[in-house]
């Protein structure tokens, strides 16, 4: 029984406190949404400022309420428990988040969603603000509440969306035109401002923001609502992004990851921008013009990358010191092949042999990275990372061999993580469980604490959820409900 599985008995024990005391926890007229930062010591979201664990910016901290952004993947898992254990309780709480957010969330005056990593809907506000509090009201009068698409919404998401709010849902896409700074060429920003305040009016000379990935973010957004609302206004507005990308890519057809400073990220994000573009595509329909369209560009992309192949950015350094496999964080960036999620959907959707390979050498070496360390935090995404590799490998190749040492890697993380049955941010905290805002004043800031930490939504703890989950109906041959995940590409 699936149920009997340690993997989904983790995730049924998160869900179960989640739904338990990690809601709005404010009493006038509380949301049914999830807290960003929940305490599972007293049993509570927590509604002030908090330090996060490290390898986490500050400003990925929703600590006033919650990040529908982040989310995302933990909701996936609700529908998928409800029919798993047959109680209908998580179905109800997924329906919930839907009805109410797209009525009272996105902000009034551009459609925009509170989310990515720097927006955030507060509870006792019942409002908008950034994630990393100063002066709100500053914040809102001069555009600083950020909207940032952090991730790739999927298919799903909009259409559960738009079963509530389809109004929010093509406001949404028309609000993303505030990331343009540039309306004669279609160059971007990745942070647009969320509220009325214009960046936008002047030609846009600051540092360069223009990243691929985000472009068939917004690419996907508004070809959904395209197509739900036959918007055509929505679909130039697709056409002229992704031509902005197009044409300015590499000699060798390769999509630069940001053009107004290519040495940030020189192809990393096009394969990216592929999938969204591709998986687009098929939501129009194959048979469509339209479909057809986006889809014959999505291919070739991927023929692009079929001619240069993978090279150096596949490839596994040999000297790579695995202790680092646990390390997270901007500093940590040449550990890419720890992201095993982009190349296991190009291969799924191209079956491409030098992506399987890299799969396959990178879980190799992941075979060999030591248990976590017992003398500093390791956050959830970590584990998500370590994780991901040996599944991603026994998605390719069915050898168990694979599916055994995710089973470790799963464990670890349990054990780890899950003290009180909630996922927490990171384990060994009490490294850091002292660290909330108050330290500097109580002088609590070292030693070690008998509280079992916190659970951070933006520290990766969501998705783990989801591919314990996910782990779990692989082990017991049971139908995955969940499939490859395409939140991180």
């Amino acid at each position: 029984m699936i149920d009997d599985n340690p993997h989904c008995q983790a995730v049924q024990a998160h869900a179960d406190r989640m739904l338990e005391y990690g809601r709005d926890p404010v009493e006038n007229d509380p949301s049914p949404l999830f807290a960003g930062v929940v305490d599972p010591l007293h049993k509570t979201a927590q509604l002030h400022q908090m330090i996060p664990p490290p390898g986490i910016r500050i400003n990925d901290v929703s600590s006033l309420g919650n990040n529908l952004m982040h989310d995302v993947p933990f909701l996936e898992t609700l529908p998928a428990l409800a029919r798993l254990t047959g109680d209908r309780k998580y179905e109800e709480a997924f329906d919930e988040v839907f009805d109410f957010y797209p009525k009272h969330c996105p902000y009034e005056g551009t459609g925009l969603f509170p989310w990515g990593e720097h927006a955030q809907w507060s509870f006792a506000g019942k409002r908008v603000m950034p994630n990393c509090i100063m002066d709100p009201i500053w914040f809102e009068k001069h555009g600083g509440i950020i909207h940032e698409h952090l991730r790739f919404a999927p298919q799903w998401f909009w259409e559960r969306m738009w079963r509530s709010g389809p109004e929010a849902v093509v406001r949404f896409a028309h609000g993303l035109d505030r990331h343009l700074m540039n309306r004669d060429t279609f160059e971007h920003n990745r942070h647009a401002p969320l509220t009325e305040y214009v960046w936008n009016e002047l030609p846009y000379t600051g540092p360069g923001k223009d990243f691929a990935r985000h472009a068939g973010f917004f690419v996907f957004d508004c070809l959904f609502a395209f197509k739900k609302s036959g918007d055509r206004a929505l679909l130039d507005w697709a056409r002229r992004k992704l031509k902005y990308h197009l044409d300015r890519r590499l000699s060798n057809g390769i999509v630069r990851g940001c053009i107004r400073t290519p040495a940030e990220d020189g192809e990393g994000q096009h394969d990216s921008l592929a999938l969204s573009t591709y998986d687009a595509g098929r939501m129009l329909g194959e048979e469509t013009p339209e479909g057809a369209e986006f889809l014959a560009v999505a291919n070739e992309l991927f023929e692009a990358r079929v001619k240069t192949g993978r090279g150096e950015q596949a490839k596994i350094r040999e000297d790579a010191d695995m202790a680092l496999a646990w390390s997270f964080g901007d500093g940590y960036n040449w550990l890419a092949h720890l992201r095993s999620s982009v190349p296991l959907q190009v291969w799924e959707r191209t079956r491409m042999p030098s992506y399987a390979d890299a799969i396959v050498a990178a879980a190799d070496w992941q075979m060999n990275v030591p248990p976590p360390p017992e003398d500093r935090p390791v956050v959830a995404a970590a584990f998500l990372n370590n994780l991901g590799l040996p599944m991603a490998a026994y998605t390719v190749t069915a050898d168990r061999k694979y599916l055994d040492r995710a089973d470790t890697v799963a464990r670890w993380a349990v054990e780890r993580l899950a003290p009180a049955g909630l996922l927490l941010g990171a384990c060994n905290i009490e490294y850091f469980g002292n660290m909330n805002i108050m330290y500097s004043v109580t002088g609590s800031h070292g030693g070690k604490s008998d509280r079992p930490g916190y659970y951070f939504s933006g520290t990766g703890a969501p998705q783990l959820a989801r591919e314990l989950l996910r782990l779990a109906m692989l082990q017991e041959g049971e139908e995955d409900l969940l499939g490859v995940s395409d939140h991180y590409r």
